[in-house]
C-alpha cells in the first residue's frame, strides 16, 4: 500500500505538469484574434508575457505555489508530518488563487487531465488522513 501511495503522489505531479503543458499548447494553437482577446500572445512557460505589475504578481504567486506544491509532494513521498500539512496548505492556496488566473480557454484534454489531477489530489489527502497510511506520517515512514 505504501508503494501504491507513493506512485499516486508521483502520478499527481505528472498530471499537474501535463495539464500545464496542454494549456500552454492550447494557447499556442489559438487563432490570432483569440490570442489578442484573451491576452495570451505567449504563455507563462516560455517567459514572454507582458510586464504589467499585476501580471508579475500573478506569475510570482504561480511559481510560489508550484514550489510549495513540489516541496509538499516530496515531504509526502518521504512520509514526513510536515509534508501532509504543506500538501493541504498548497491545495488550499492553489484553490484560493485560482480566480486570479484570468480569462483562458480550456479544451477537453486540459479538463480531462486537470480533473484527473484533482481526483488524485483528493485521494492523496484522504489516504494521508483517513487510512492506515496516516501512521506512517507519525513514524517518519516506518511501519
Amino acid at each position: 500500500m505504501k508503494r501504491n501511495f507513493q506512485a499516486l503522489v508521483v502520478l499527481h505531479q505528472c498530471l499537474i505538469f501535463a495539464a500545464a503543458v496542454i494549456q500552454s499548447v492550447t494557447d499556442d494553437w489559438l487563432p490570432p484574434e483569440a490570442k489578442i482577446l484573451l491576452g495570451v500572445e505567449s504563455s507563462l512557460l516560455d517567459g514572454a508575457r507582458d510586464d504589467a505589475p499585476w501580471s508579475l504578481v500573478i506569475d510570482i504567486q504561480w511559481w510560489a505555489v508550484i514550489l510549495i506544491g513540489l516541496s509538499a509532494s516530496a515531504g509526502v513521498l518521504l512520509f514526513r508530518r510536515w509534508g501532509r500539512t504543506l500538501f493541504v496548505a498548497a491545495s488550499l492556496i492553489s484553490l484560493a488563487l485560482s480566480p486570479l488566473s484570468g480569462l483562458y480557454v480550456d479544451v477537453g484534454w486540459t479538463v480531462m487531465v486537470a480533473s484527473a489531477a484533482g481526483i488524485a489530489e483528493g485521494m492523496i489527502i484522504s489516504l494521508m488522513f483517513f487510512s492506515p497510511l496516516r501512521k506512517l506520517f507519525h513514524n517518519s515512514g516506518e511501519i
